[in-house]
């Protein structure tokens, strides 16, 4: 007996569907230089924090009359281009930094997925997933009444020559300053996609545009082009394969990826606990699922230790997978549509959808700290400990590198909350060698932190209160004429240093102020004296006394002044 899926390969002819792109032409002269598609001026497309610009492109000249070709921008705000000397791609964050170039080379006659992402802090450039520059510019974008334009440089009449396939413009920087896998799919619309064009019309001269904001383009001279060896292929059949058990195999997979599914959940604004309804083609990642559903953390179980990422933790995180629970913070909320194949049942084992708890104004049943951990100062490896200090509670506990980067999660699972506005979380740190604490700092939740479920802790060694409050010995010693005193506090205090003679008489008072907890070491920090006394007089050679007074403590050193 012949299988059923025989007779449908002897009937049914499966065809890849046409792809088309766009065509520039910066020598075409439509009254201004070149050709562009034009997208009207919207407040969706004025990205004043985060931004990310991505572009499958196909350069096929360079222009010699001018230094740059157009990919994506808005005058006086944002853009992406190829710079003419060398194809070097570079991309720039308001009007003062139009003359910035990046180092990533692009070559002609060749796909290329080009990706300019600015996190407030950076720009971040990507040729082919390789990171290829990142340029610290801290600020906020300026905005501008300016339209977007695809492949012309309205500040010089610059344009681009050769394929664009694809453009997509995000609210958040989708590519963290690491290498990724070069893009082997189109463009996803997600949460976070502000502008979208497949460019696979293929006729008409309207580009439309995918995101939710339907921001259509005006094709102005550009045109389209059907595409073979575009950067990414419709799926289809093979033709001519011999083996019928391999042709058959094809032919299932095939029919199973065009047997979708969609399935809409509704989150309300703030926590939520969900679960993944549908396969999808595309495995998801904490940080593809965070962006689709515009959340700020996810939350997992593992082994029955809690694991988090937020949307500033750097990475992809951990898979996204069917029958586990998972709780997210959407500040937003509104509804999510899923579309995939159902889960197995070895793949799932509980009801696909979402589940919140009642809100109670400014506490939160789940909480993430996210941390930074600074490389100077800091030598080891550190256990983390995070109190709540009003309930008295140990929220979380986990490891931290000098240098490195850290996020811990914590959920009530009966939804009891657990943080508050106004709540002091207590972090601790612990050296894992000795077993010995070696400090604390403490961090008062705002409602901020309230929104987002998470906060953010950037530990610098001066920063962490130690054990106990210490004078430490003055350097250089002998000294001529100046010399630093450094001390820890291991509370607040009002601090002064006070330098007496042999005979212990006081010379000098350096009254420092009120000063936080933490570790005063620095020249930058330390107290210091420049060898002179109260009446602005050097004094003599010979041995000194210093004393740290900080509130009730007091303690005092010798040092030696040589001439």
């Amino acid at each position: 007996m012949v299988p059923a899926f025989a007779f449908l390969l002897a009937q049914v002819s499966f065809a890849a569907p046409k792809n088309f792109a766009l065509k520039f032409d910066a020598k075409k002269d439509n009254g201004e230089k070149g050709t562009r598609v034009i997208v009207n001026h919207s407040e969706e497309l004025d990205l004043a924090e985060k931004l990310t610009l991505e572009a499958w492109i196909y350069p096929t000249a360079l222009d010699s009359g001018g230094g740059r070709m157009m990919i994506t921008g808005k005058a006086d705000t944002w853009m992406h281009t190829l710079f003419n000397e060398q194809s070097t791609y570079q991309g720039a964050v308001n009007a003062a930094q139009w003359s910035w170039q990046g180092t990533g080379r692009v070559s002609l006659d060749r796909w290329t997925h080009v990706a300019l992402s600015f996190d407030g802090r950076a720009y971040i450039l990507h040729v082919d997933g390789q990171l290829k520059d990142e340029v610290e510019d801290p600020g906020k974008i300026n905005t501008s009444l300016s339209d977007v334009y695809i492949g012309w440089l309205p500040q010089w009449n610059e344009a681009f020559t050769g394929l664009i396939d694809e453009v997509r413009i995000s609210n958040i920087p989708r590519y963290p300053a690491a290498n990724f896998p070069r893009p082997t799919t189109e463009f996803e619309r997600d949460h976070n996609t502000v502008l979208l064009m497949h460019f696979n019309e293929g006729q008409g001269g309207e580009a439309k545009d995918a995101s939710a904001f339907e921001h259509h383009g005006l094709i102005d001279g550009a045109t389209w082009e059907e595409v073979d060896d575009a950067p990414f292929k419709p799926l289809a059949v093979e033709p001519g394969i011999d083996n019928l058990s391999t042709t058959l195999d094809k032919l299932k997979g095939t029919l199973d990826k065009l047997k979708r599914f969609s399935f809409t959940l509704h989150l309300d604004n703030g926590l939520n606990g969900i679960s993944l309804p549908l396969r999808p083609s595309t495995p998801l990642t904490a940080r593809s699922f965070i962006e689709m559903i515009g959340a700020t953390f996810i939350i997992a179980v593992d082994d029955g230790e809690f694991i988090a990422h937020t949307d500033t933790t750097p990475g992809d995180g951990f898979p996204i997978e069917g029958g586990r629970g998972y709780i997210v913070n959407t500040p937003e909320g509104g509804a999510v549509t899923f579309t995939g194949v159902p889960w197995s049942d070895s793949e799932s084992t509980q009801t696909a959808g979402s589940l919140s708890a009642p809100a109670v104004s400014g506490t939160l049943w789940a909480f993430v700290v996210d941390g930074i951990m600074d490389g100077e100062g800091f030598q080891k490896s550190y256990q983390i400990t995070i109190d709540n200090l009003r309930t008295d509670n140990r929220l979380m506990q986990g490891l931290a590198e000098a240098g490195g980067r850290f996020t811990l999660g914590y959920a009530d699972l009966s939804r009891t909350p657990v943080v508050q506005v106004g709540d002091t979380l207590r972090l601790m740190l612990t050296d894992i060698a000795s077993g010995k604490p070696i400090g604390r700092t403490d961090y008062i939740i705002t409602a901020d932190d309230i929104r987002k479920a998470y906060t953010t802790f950037y530990l610098t060694f001066d920063s962490i209160a130690p054990m106990g409050t210490r004078l430490l010995q003055n350097y250089p010693n002998p000294f001529n004429p100046e010399t630093w005193i450094p001390y820890q506090l291991a509370s607040n205090a009002d601090v002064s240093i006070i330098i007496y003679d042999l005979l212990g008489k006081r010379i000098r008072t350096i009254s420092l102020g009120n000063q936080a907890a933490g570790s005063y070491l620095s020249k930058g920090r330390a107290a210091y004296w420049d060898g002179r006394n109260g009446h602005g007089e050097l004094v003599s050679s010979g041995l000194y006394f210093y004393q740290l007074q900080a509130d009730d403590f007091t303690f005092v050193k010798p040092m030696t002044t040589l001439k």
